[in-house]
């Protein structure tokens, strides 16, 4: 879950159906991390300014390059790498 225009507008107001969606999946069993390209501290500023830090099992900086046997196709991500081709 990303933090700018995802959990908030760009007034950096809590867009508060995101929010319940998200109570709603941790409360469900889904593991949650929270990223931005802004950093992990940054991300945890505003989960905690949110007082939403809670369904977070992370906070973390947004990935360029993401390893995984299953394929991610994201903007953000520069590039996904299939195990087999580390090989």
């Amino acid at each position: 879950m990303d933090v700018d225009d995802t959990i908030m507008d760009h007034n950096d107001i809590p867009k508060m159906h995101v929010i319940n969606a998200l109570k709603d999946a941790k409360s469900s069993g889904c593991k949650l991390y929270l990223w931005s390209q802004g950093g992990a501290e940054y991300c945890k500023k505003y989960a905690d300014t949110f007082g939403i830090s809670y369904l977070f099992s992370g906070f973390l900086d947004k990935p360029d390059i993401v390893i995984d046997d299953l394929e991610v196709k994201a903007s953000f991500i520069d590039r996904w790498i299939h195990p087999i081709q580390l090989l």
